[in-house]
């Protein structure tokens, strides 16, 4: 080879190192893309745009219906304009820690589950009151009640006495509201025969395998609609009246008197009275007012999007705001949304008030 050739080779191959170097520099300085979990949302009481974060959404776990919302959510806030990821969690103590420690931004869970985090009570009694947790919208109704074989004859709360009833106990939420319900017909816990199980899904095989004589939960869905084809079910209706849901809120707080219906799914061809507790979108105050505001914005702006994911969202509503009880206090980007909308009133001011108080 001559001597030119070689020093051409040599040229050749040292300017295409080179460039290999400006490359692998260039990536190595670059900005992570919106979509990328290096860029989290800032936490603080910064404004400003959202561009280049990522907003972190908590769910339950991956076969959950808050996970499921949270998957929505996140799609059409990013599409929106604010880069937005799903998370599953070990359930409802998880996705709060993950919240209190900022490795999430937002989550949704029960508001009976917040208000324990944020008062430091059952499954949270081993760490301080969460001072920080703040609700950023309330998103829908769980509804909740004991579902029973039809062949059991048992018909009114009353006939529960001595029956079998399969519930989620380990769950603080179910617990309560199931005391909750029971309170309002003046019964208890002890009155029944509380069969524990691990989730639903379970409670409701155990009515299929005559391991109960119903259970206790939101009712209808595709289980409840599978056995209801083979072994007719009843939903059992609990007293409503002021009293009775006096008796039923000194047991679980977050509980209030509503109405569901039709089911057909489980034979229910009319609405009738129930009791329920919020889904709640929570997040943290220390979160920029101007992010919450901007989701909350998003939320009301392109709910026909939510819907088209989850129908829960259709239950998002300003009404909803004015009704739905305050058990953890509302963030400040929440309130400023809430105020352009006229929707903050006294009546909430004071509420919030009084709720703030508890975290003295």
């Amino acid at each position: 080879m001559s001597k030119r050739k070689s020093r051409l080779i040599q040229t050749l191959a040292l300017m295409l190192c080179a460039s290999m170097v400006l490359v692998g520099c260039a990536s190595s300085t670059a900005q992570a893309p919106a979509n990328s979990a290096q860029s989290p949302v800032k936490n603080g009481s910064e404004g400003g745009s959202n561009q280049g974060k990522i907003l972190r959404i908590a769910g339950a776990s991956l076969s959950s219906s808050s996970y499921s919302m949270a998957l929505t959510m996140a799609d059409v806030l990013s599409k929106a304009g604010i880069p937005a990821t799903a998370e599953p969690s070990g359930g409802s103590t998880q996705q709060l820690e993950l919240l209190r420690s900022g490795q999430v931004d937002l989550t949704i869970t029960t508001a009976g589950n917040a208000e324990s985090a944020f008062l430091g009570t059952d499954e949270f009694s081993k760490s301080p009151p969460f001072k920080d947790i703040r609700t950023i919208i309330p998103l829908n109704t769980s509804y909740f009640t004991v579902t029973v074989a039809d062949k059991t004859g048992i018909k009114s709360p009353a006939d529960l006495k001595g029956k079998r009833i399969a519930t989620v106990i380990s769950t603080p939420s179910y617990k309560k509201a199931l005391s909750a319900i029971l309170a309002s017909a003046n019964l208890t816990l002890e009155d029944t025969k509380v069969v524990s199980v691990a989730e639903i899904g379970e409670a409701i095989e155990k009515v299929a395998n005559r391991g109960s004589d119903g259970y206790a939960g939101t009712p209808g869905g595709s289980r409840a609609a599978e056995l209801h084809q083979k072994d007719p079910l009843k939903l059992i209706v609990f007293p409503t009246d002021e009293s009775a849901v006096k008796r039923a809120q000194s047991a679980y707080s977050p509980i209030y008197a509503t109405s569901y219906g039709p089911d057909p799914l489980v034979g229910l061809s009319e609405k009738i009275p129930m009791y329920g507790y919020d889904f709640l979108l929570l997040g943290s105050a220390k979160t920029s007012e101007q992010t919450i505001y901007d989701v909350v914005n998003i939320i009301f702006k392109e709910k026909d999007k939510l819907i088209s994911g989850r129908k829960e969202f259709k239950e998002v509503t300003l009404d909803r705001v004015k009704s739905s009880p305050i058990v953890v206090p509302y963030q400040n980007g929440s309130i400023k949304y809430l105020n352009e909308q006229k929707v903050w009133n006294p009546s909430l001011e004071q509420a919030q008030a009084s709720v703030l108080a508890k975290a003295k």
